[in-house]
């Protein structure tokens, strides 16, 4: 019930920003004791579509399914034993996430149990990760791609977030072809650290991937110590940048990950694009862009351009926007949480109740 209450209070406009933050601690620790999330995350009706997963990651397979006439895509975790272990994970994980509501950003819907495991449900991205969404319209702009990205990143950092994981395939691509952030690494997270809403970040041997990581990440004298900054973040939206304008990963021509990490932390990047190639004459990188991503490749962190700078650069030669900012099928979670509260008997919770509880006289 109380965190049912705290929901509802995080889902009223009205509430303090001083007061979300508290709630959010709050609602993470009681979560994290008692495995349990407050009962409008638990989604039920949930149809899968077809027999088999679409895609498979590290961790979770990805499913296609439906709920209330909506496309949805079920992350579902792997593992089926020690559900109460993963359900006191990942229900913290899951009430921060459902906090966060931005036009570049995947929203979180709620969890679902399928097959007797546990899965986050979002909105179904049609067009898959940028790099699947490059493939199929190569003509895109790809500077709104990038700015996409790095305007993702601005609301994450605003609210004391790091990634810890940008790369392509974290990037999905929604309907109206605006490039969305997701599985940023949370799920690590220590209590005492939340009250930031997290840490600046969880540390680089639990999370990120080597091609993406900055070279401070690799310091062979103390990886226990080592944690992901908003700098590291910058210097992996770079890396996302050449993925976008070349159509090829970071130091794709090296197989192993070490021989990579050996090479960043030598002062070596990823390879300016030859000259012929469609990255400059067709698909929009320009010199004034590169001096840009190499800016955000420097080895000192404290000299990599803010998030806040990158957006101001590149919004000097990004083109008009036009794109749609909002879509009826991509709900903010408060507003898929009051969806689905109207289907619950039991929830009677009034909003002059929880003005009441913000108001108290």
């Amino acid at each position: 019930m109380l965190l049912d209450i705290f929901q509802r209070l995080l889902d009223l406009p009205e509430t303090p920003p001083s007061l979300q933050r508290n709630l959010i601690v709050a609602t993470q620790r009681l979560s994290g004791r008692s495995g349990l999330y407050p009962v409008c995350y638990e989604l039920v009706d949930v149809t899968t579509i077809g027999d088999y997963s679409e895609s498979s990651g590290g961790f979770a397979d990805i499913y296609k399914g439906q709920f209330q006439g909506r496309a949805v895509c079920l992350k579902t975790i792997r593992k089926k034993s020690q559900m109460e272990h993963w359900l006191k994970v990942c229900s913290k994980e899951a009430i921060l996430w459902g906090q966060l509501s931005h036009p570049n950003v995947v929203p979180f819907y709620g969890i679902y149990r399928f097959e007797n495991r546990i899965s986050f449900v979002a909105p179904w991205m049609e067009h898959g990760d940028v790099n699947a969404f490059l493939k199929s319209y190569p003509a895109v702009n790809r500077v709104l791609l990038t700015l996409d990205v790095a305007e993702g990143l601005r609301y994450l950092h605003r609210n004391s977030i790091i990634h810890g994981d940008l790369k392509g395939s974290n990037i999905l691509v929604n309907e109206l072809g605006r490039a969305c952030l997701t599985d940023f690494g949370i799920s690590s997270i220590s209590d005492k650290d939340i009250l930031a809403w997290t840490t600046h970040s969880s540390a680089a041997s639990k999370g990120g991937t080597v091609r993406w990581q900055a070279p401070e990440l690799f310091d062979p004298e103390g990886d226990v110590d080592i944690h992901n900054t908003a700098a590291s973040d910058m210097y992996a939206w770079s890396c996302v940048g050449y993925e976008i304008f070349t159509e090829d990963l970071p130091f794709a021509s090296i197989g192993r990950a070490t021989a990579v990490m050996l090479k960043v932390r030598a002062g070596e990047r990823p390879m300016q694009p030859l000259k012929s190639s469609p990255s400059w004459n067709t698909w929009g990188l320009t010199e004034y862009i590169w001096v840009l991503m190499q800016d955000c490749w420097k080895a000192n962190p404290e000299e990599r351009p803010t998030v806040d700078q990158v957006i101001v650069r590149l919004s000097q030669v990004a083109p008009r926007d036009v794109r749609e900012i909002e879509s009826d099928v991509s709900l903010s979670p408060a507003q898929f949480r009051e969806m689905t509260r109207r289907g619950l008997e039991h929830d009677e919770m009034s909003v002059e109740t929880l003005e009441g509880l913000l108001n108290p006289t």
